[in-house]
Formats: structure tokens, sequence, C-alpha cells
């Protein structure tokens, strides 16, 4: 479902409207979707992937703003961050 919108305002972006949604995949998965619109820029969508198994889990993260007003170009920024526990007996 929709989470809280959020609002704000910055000198490169100018004015900042995000509303995300929140998908519960599973117990242990779930994904956040975001459509922004940042006055000076364009739309930007924001998409995260959480999961969490037995022995670890993790994050998958990325951002895209086509065709950046401002700098007149694509951009686009992705993050992985995995962590894994050992075994108990290790």
């Amino acid at each position: 479902g929709f989470l809280s919108p959020g609002a704000g305002t910055d000198s490169n972006t100018g004015l900042e409207l995000g509303l995300p949604y929140y998908f519960n995949l599973a117990p242990n998965r779930d994904a956040t979707l975001e459509p922004r619109l940042l006055s000076k820029r364009g739309v930007q969508f924001n998409g995260k992937y959480r999961y969490l198994g037995r022995y670890g889990g993790g994050t998958l993260k990325g951002d895209w703003l086509d065709d950046d007003d401002y700098e007149s170009s694509d951009r686009y920024s992705y993050s992985l961050k995995h962590h894994t526990r050992a075994g108990d007996n290790l």
C-alpha cells in the first residue's frame, strides 16, 4: 500500500514530492517503489528490494532520472548490499 508522502526543497532539485508504494512480497521479502517529482530536474523513480534468509540478507536499490532537465542527461545509480552469517558451527 501507499506510504506517507514526502516533500521538501533543495537548491539543486527545487521542490521535491514523492509518493512511495510498499509491496509485501513474502514474510522475508519486500519492495518499495517511489516516483518523485523534482521541479528543476524532472521525474525520478526509486526502487528498493529487501530480502532475508536463514544465513543472510541484503538490499538492492536503484534510482533513475530520465533526461535530467538541469544536466541534460540520463542519470541513474544502483547498489547491492548483502551480508552473510556463518553457520553456528563455524
